[in-house]
């Protein structure tokens, strides 16, 4: 009985020694099994119109993610810029910067479940910022108020106008047409409850924001229109109108006056667009967009809707749509949803034939709050786009919450027989994820469609073949981003 006490003794005695050696190991041999990253190499440069800071990152070892912090002209404080998420590297472009000397510095992180491991800081990386502002030089007039801007020549083809600062729009009048080039400069124009412009012609609105309000149906002509830019026209000589890196927020809303338009009425649809309302004849071209407004349609029986653009119609054979991202939500109802002019998606609600949307991103929800009740149901609630002739779509994702719409798309099977593939692929890389809903057709069962492919975990990189993650994609937390749109 001695010898078990003994033995007993023994064991006890031998397992808290053990326990207090695995206590006492540093800490550091428990995080082994997420290795450090690499410190980053960081390139920084100025943007083209030397007005903000594009920051290259490249690839680093062991890395799932940067913080990129910055120093600001007169400050002794690094503070936080951003944290980007991608295991490669990554590109990021400022807002525009003031005149100055800015200093930057990155550090990676990698993770395995809720654990963190941080690396080392990069080298810090200068740059300073010019003072371009001053003064109007040759054929550039700067802008600071809501005067300077309504009395500008708006058909003036030779002139760069730039904003200073941000706009109150409070009390503008729209101009009717717009074939110059207006620059934002990372600016807003703020409170604008009209169309900034009805005819974009030939000319170019870039590096700007529309914070809008808008509530009516505006009428030019025999078209109605809501959005911040009624049309896309070219100029006296074809030139493609153009919306480069531009963002849109605030509301679009339509509640009243729907019943007085005639379903059976093609002249009676509208176009409602977070930024663009209609691109007829694809004399129009946007790239880098986004839009965050949230767009809300109900009673109106001829609709095309879209976060970006509302219709891009026919023409010529062209990317009218390009690296355009909608986290607008969508919502309509469809009771009186009659013709085939119809459309509500994400990004476009109407893409006509000939037109090419390419490397385009829906995250927002597009809804409509009562079952449709025609064949015209598959035009609605849709990720990528409501409806279209013979599309032409590329490199483009769905990931946010629609009614049943494959990739944002419902396709009805007479359209499946009637497309000729001889001519080029329709759908290719276009992926959509589990909240975008199955593939449905009208009156039909479901089908496969070439080219779509159906994702249950968004986040896995290597399913997204086609995609160009060194220079326009990203992969984050929440699934694929657009690097170059503005922030």
């Amino acid at each position: 009985m001695k010898g078990f006490k003994r033995t007993l003794q023994i064991a006890v005695t031998s397992f808290l020694c053990l326990a207090l050696i695995i206590s006492c190991i540093p800490a550091s041999f428990a995080e082994a099994a997420v290795k450090k990253p690499d410190k980053p190499t960081v390139t920084v440069k100025a943007t083209d119109d030397g007005s903000a800071a594009k920051i290259s990152i490249a690839s680093t070892k062991n890395a799932k993610g940067f913080k990129i912090m910055v120093k600001k002209p007169g400050s002794k404080k690094y503070v936080q810029l951003t944290t980007l998420s991608g295991s490669d590297f990554a590109n990021y472009n400022t807002v525009k910067l003031e005149a100055g000397k800015y200093s930057f510095k990155v550090k990676a992180y990698n993770q395995s479940g809720k654990k963190k491991v941080w690396g080392k800081y990069s080298k810090v990386v200068s740059l300073t910022i010019k003072d371009k502002k001053s003064s109007d030089t040759g054929n550039v007039k700067y802008i600071s108020t809501m005067s300077e801007l309504q009395n500008i020549d708006p058909l003036d083809t030779k002139t760069k106008y730039v904003l200073k600062n941000d706009i109150d729009m409070k009390g503008f009048e729209t101009f009717r047409r717009f074939q110059g080039i207006l620059d934002g400069a990372g600016h807003t124009l703020k409170n604008l409850t009209v169309p900034f412009t009805f005819y974009l012609s030939g000319g170019t609105i870039e590096n700007l924001t529309f914070d809008i309000k808008l509530t009516k149906v505006f009428e030019i002509g025999d078209y109605k229109l809501i959005a911040p830019i009624g049309f896309l026209s070219g100029g006296d000589n074809f030139e493609l109108a153009q919306v480069i890196n531009c963002k849109s927020v605030g509301e679009i809303t339509l509640t009243e006056g729907g019943d007085k338009m005639n379903p059976d009425d093609y002249n009676d649809a509208i176009n409602v667009g977070g930024l663009v309302a209609f691109n007829p004849n694809n004399y129009g071209y946007v790239e880098r967009c986004l839009n965050e407004t949230s767009i809300t349609v109900k009673g109106y029986p001829n609709a095309a809707i879209g976060g970006i653009i509302g219709m891009a119609g026919a023409g010529t054979t062209r990317e009218v749509i390009v690296e355009c991202k909608n986290a607008g939500n969508i919502i309509t109802d469809t009771e009186k949803l009659a013709t085939s002019y119809c459309g509500i998606g994400g990004i476009v609600g109407n893409l006509g034939a000939l037109s090419i949307m390419r490397d385009c991103l829906n995250v927002g929800s597009v809804k409509s709050e009562i079952a449709a009740v025609n064949q015209y149901a598959s035009r609605v609630g849709c990720g990528l786009c409501g409806s279209f002739e013979t599309p032409n779509i590329k490199n483009c994702v769905s990931i946010g919450a629609t009614d049943t719409a494959v990739a944002g798309m419902k396709i009805p099977s007479t359209y499946l027989e009637s497309w000729s593939y001889s001519s080029g692929k329709r759908f290719e890389n276009v992926y959509y994820g589990p909240m975008s809903g199955d593939m449905w057709v009208w009156a039909d069962s479901p089908v496969d469609v070439e080219g779509m492919n159906k994702l249950d975990d968004i986040t896995e990189k290597s399913a997204y073949k086609g995609l160009d993650f060194d220079n326009i994609w990203i992969m984050t937390d929440n699934g694929p981003d657009l690097r170059n749109i503005p922030g």
